[in-house]
């Protein structure tokens, strides 16, 4: 199980999603994802209604990275996985919740979580030169 439940309580509770896709060129294509959630069996599933440059790009490229980030829980985590659209009715079930008009879903299938420890336990320099 790769979604441990940290890391579910954490894509729940998460202040900011952000994800990326790769375009043609090989660049990154980063958007925040507000309402990515986890669905089972190391699956995330979010609505993809406004996601047209990375609907396309996982058509040509199924990697994905995720961020997530609970300020209130103190925690972060690095996501990889590979992605897909779903018309599946049990997903947009779960989209609909927080986009009633979306007709698809994008199924994240998690394959590996880096916990993103370092910046509980490292503060930033602080620059004192002026």
């Amino acid at each position: 199980m790769i979604l441990t439940p940290d890391v579910v309580q954490t894509i729940k509770m998460t202040d900011f999603t952000a994800l990326v896709t790769i375009n043609a060129d090989g660049t990154p294509h980063l958007v925040a994802g507000w309402n990515c959630l986890p669905r089972e069996n190391d699956i995330l599933v979010l609505s993809g209604e406004r996601f047209i440059v990375t609907r396309r790009n996982l058509a040509r490229d199924p990697r994905v990275w995720v961020l997530v980030a609970s300020h209130s829980l103190n925690t972060g985590y690095r996501i990889s996985a590979s992605g897909r659209l779903s018309l599946d009715p049990a997903d947009l079930e779960v989209v609909h919740k927080y986009w009633p008009r979306c007709t698809f879903a994008i199924l994240l299938t998690v394959e590996k979580v880096e916990d993103l420890v370092y910046w509980r336990n490292n503060s930033a320099p602080i620059n004192s030169a002026s």
